[in-house]
């Protein structure tokens, strides 16, 4: 009989192939990579690969499940947080401190990839939705509460706040893709300013009864 292995050498096994993909996606490019150059990257056979993984789209499937799980568990700790506020505060610099990390690097340049690639793969389109889900319900439940306790604007939609925060990430992600020289902390610090309403030191003026300036012609 062949001796037992253990779950946790399969996942190690899991996590070695999808870093060997990581690597391989964010440099080459997701198409332009195929499974035998994976294998080379994992040091590992192409029979031992399949065991694991039978497509580059289970393997991007996995990814997706494992920053799932990790997500999940820095939001728990962010829901700890006293005060809605600062659960957004606090949920910021969790994840601009990820892409500050220079390991993280081949990681967010696939990101970039699989956002466009979700525009035509139903598949990556579901999973990339997934994730999304995750953090929409979270985030619009944050801004519920604060605006239930007068410390967040009552007149914000609440289901539209995730999605001009995770835009804010979105473009900086992309623009760290593009320029690994972009200081994330101090992007940090703006949007943690924005969030605390720390951004502007002028008296606050209404948008709805803002006066517009009169046309010159």
């Amino acid at each position: 009989m062949s001796p037992k292995v253990s779950e946790q050498h399969l996942e190690e096994r899991r996590d070695q192939i999808m870093d060997a993909a990581v690597r391989r996606f964010s440099r080459h490019g997701f198409h332009q990579t195929t499974m035998d150059e994976i294998c080379a990257e994992a040091e590992m056979s192409k029979g031992a690969l399949y065991r694991y993984f039978s497509s580059k789209e289970d393997i991007v499937a996995a990814m997706y499940e494992r920053s799932i799980n990790q997500e999940s568990v820095m939001m728990n700790e962010v829901l700890e947080q006293d005060g809605p506020v600062a659960a957004l505060v606090s949920l910021s610099e969790g994840v601009y401190a990820k892409l500050s990390d220079p390991a993280a690097r081949d990681g967010y340049r696939l990101a970039v990839q699989l956002w466009a690639e979700a525009m035509t793969n139903p598949r990556i389109y579901e999973l990339q939705m997934q994730e999304f889900e995750l953090w929409g319900p979270v985030i619009a439940g944050i801004i519920e509460e604060g605006q239930r306790r007068g410390e967040i604007n009552g007149d914000l939609n609440p289901e539209l706040v995730p999605r001009v925060i995770g835009g804010m990430f979105m473009g900086i992600v992309l623009q760290k893709s593009w320029d690994a020289g972009v200081d994330v902390d101090a992007c940090c610090r703006i949007v943690s300013a924005l969030l605390a309403g720390d951004f502007s030191r002028a008296v606050p003026i209404g948008l709805g009864t803002r006066k517009r300036g009169s046309a010159k012609t």
